[in-house]
């Protein structure tokens, strides 16, 4: 269920999503913060939803924007996250039930057949146990694969309800409504670095999914979402 890569240059939407794939849903929720043209719907991205006002810009309603932005970008939802560890970019797998890998991605369910916790927390461990705010977090992450969700899209909403408050995405959204310059969302753009347990072995690797921040850079985190 742990496989090394040297390059993945994906930018899709996975159970635990990537760095990349989460700066640029910021950008796109910070430009229709802006442009006052946000709209969060609770069932489907093509049902008309009321706009909120700042105050009501919330982790929950984060979540949905991020899950209907999810529809949109791709075509697939994917059971693989990618790591950085001591041998290069690491995949790990959350294995499907039979059926999982063509289902609805509500109807995915997470199979328990093999100990794949074990293993991930394992990689984890060994991939950040020595950064600098890996144990600040890890147990909270540990009892969301301990709780076993029996469908994808639960691990994925309990991941992210648990990874968004320390990013501080509610408040800089908030302090950006009706602001003056409106950022430009580019089709590509450059992710900024910041100090990775390996960087020295590989240099910056910014294929990584969003818990390699976390681990990294632990409370400011949310600092280096403002800056972009």
């Amino acid at each position: 269920m742990i496989h090394s890569e040297k390059q993945h240059q994906t930018l899709g939407f996975s159970v635990i999503p990537q760095l990349n794939w989460m700066i640029y849903q910021f950008l796109e929720l910070k430009s229709r913060v802006i442009s006052q043209d946000t709209q969060f719907s609770q069932h489907s991205i093509n049902q008309t939803a009321q706009k909120e006002e700042p105050s009501n810009i919330d982790v929950n309603h984060i979540i949905v924007q991020l899950l209907n932005f999810s529809k949109v970008f791709t075509t697939k939802h994917s059971n693989h996250y990618h790591i950085s560890g001591s041998n290069g970019i690491q995949t790990l797998t959350i294995p499907l039930e039979k059926g999982g890998k063509d289902a609805l991605w509500q109807d995915k369910r997470v199979s328990y057949d093999h100990n794949w916790i074990k293993e991930h927390k394992n990689a984890l461990q060994t991939a950040y146990g020595k950064s600098p705010f890996f144990e600040y977090y890890d147990y909270k992450l540990f009892q969301i694969f301990d709780s076993k969700p029996t469908y994808l899209f639960e691990l994925n909403h309990q991941i992210l309800t648990m990874i968004l408050p320390y990013l501080g995405w509610s408040d800089i959204l908030k302090s950006n409504f009706h602001s003056e310059n409106p950022p430009n969302l580019l089709d590509s753009f450059e992710i900024p670095t910041y100090t990775q347990v390996f960087d020295v072995k590989f240099g910056f690797q910014p294929d990584v999914c969003i818990l390699d921040l976390l681990f990294n850079l632990g409370p400011l985190s949310n600092e280096y979402f403002k800056k972009l």
